[in-house]
């Protein structure tokens, strides 16, 4: 009799599962636009370019930055991100991600994300300059 209802378990969960349905890329864009995330992937992408022309030395990287900032497409990204979603949420799932977001915590969550990810980034940016100047330490040891 356990095992039978332990089977009888495992079949009503898989059957759950197989029935969630996935959710769309509408669904997606629709929560990435708005929980702010297409606006702080460009001030993230804007502030990685900066990051790299402050850093060039030489004439040839700097062209090299401004070529590829020209070709830059973060609508591409943002497109590439969508089956990321979908592989962990559902479309159930988007929807209620969606309606939190709708709330005054979830609100205030998306007023704060750009400047969390402006401060992640200068943060992010000591950090890897601290350990380059590390690295290069050690390796100049004999």
């Amino acid at each position: 009799m356990k095992k039978y209802l332990a089977s009888l378990s495992l079949v009503a969960i898989l059957a759950s599962s197989l029935t969630a349905s996935p959710a769309s890329k509408e669904d997606v864009m629709s929560l990435l636009e708005k929980t702010g995330t297409i606006k702080v992937s460009k001030q993230v992408a804007d502030q990685t370019m900066a990051f790299f022309e402050k850093n060039s030395k030489t004439d040839k990287e700097k062209k090299a930055i401004e070529k590829v900032k020209s070709k830059m497409n973060i609508d591409s990204l943002i497109n590439d991100l969508v089956p990321v979603y979908q592989k962990y949420y559902t479309k159930e799932d988007i929807q209620g991600l969606i309606k939190f977001y709708g709330t005054p915590l979830g609100q205030k969550l998306i007023k704060t994300m750009p400047d969390i990810a402006k401060d992640s980034m200068v943060v992010s940016q000591k950090w890897t300059q601290k350990l380059v100047q590390e690295i290069k330490a050690e390796a100049g040891k004999k």
